[in-house]
């Protein structure tokens, strides 16, 4: 990184090794100037010539812009289009849609976990509120055979956890009961444990990849 920041100021920034650590580690909102001198120095120490939609990482999303709610984020290929020069305006196919399907006998369980949750976070009398969440749990979500170490109410199913969910073809409960088999806790947990404390979301979104594979493997493996 002292490297990044003696090469910047070679095109007139002012970096020093504390202000190249907060660009990487995601704490420094850079501005286009700082991400095209970016691009520059890495070019130069990389000896290939570096894209602006390069600094993106891995990424297939962006936290923001998104439409309406966050579970409608651009998609990559939407910001390297307008970096292209492309007029920036967001059309149906540059961004996450929430599925919208009919309710069938198979969606029962999810509408039961969706009332699970409303009525979590609406009654005013806790003690009858938990009791009865608890039981739709019980009955809707957890057979039998589940161990008892996987068993009791579970936390709303966060962006990253549907994302990968739908990459693996799966409920996202499933995906969370996995998570909890093969780590002791959630995906994100996971990820953040791996990446470290103050990695950046593009190295977050890496290690995901492989946490979901790692889920993959332990599905097949039980076929």
């Amino acid at each position: 990184m002292d490297t990044v920041a003696q090469a910047g100021r070679e095109f007139g920034a002012r970096w020093s090794l504390s202000s190249v650590q907060a660009i990487e580690g995601g704490k420094a909102a850079p501005t286009l100037p700082t991400l095209l001198t970016l691009a520059l120095v890495l070019g130069r120490l990389s000896g290939e010539s570096i894209r602006l939609a390069d600094l993106l990482g891995a990424a297939e999303f962006l936290d923001r812009p998104y439409i309406l709610s966050s579970d409608q984020p651009v998609k990559r290929s939407w910001v390297e289009r307008v970096l292209s020069g492309a007029p920036v305006e967001i059309l149906a196919e540059d961004h996450a849609h929430a599925p919208v399907t009919s309710p069938t006998e198979d969606d029962w369980d999810e509408e039961l976990e969706l009332e699970a949750l409303r009525l979590r976070s609406a009654s005013t009398d806790a003690a009858r509120s938990y009791d009865s969440v608890d039981a739709m749990w019980d009955a809707a979500n957890q057979p039998s055979e589940l161990p008892p170490s996987l068993r009791g109410p579970r936390p709303p199913v966060s962006l990253a956890e549907s994302r990968a969910a739908k990459k693996l073809g799966i409920r996202p409960l499933l995906l969370q009961r996995h998570a909890s088999k093969l780590w002791g806790h959630s995906l994100e947990a996971e990820a953040k444990q791996r990446a470290g404390a103050a990695s950046t979301p593009q190295a977050r979104g890496r290690v995901t990849r492989i946490l979901v594979d790692e889920i993959r493997a332990s599905l097949e493996s039980e076929d």
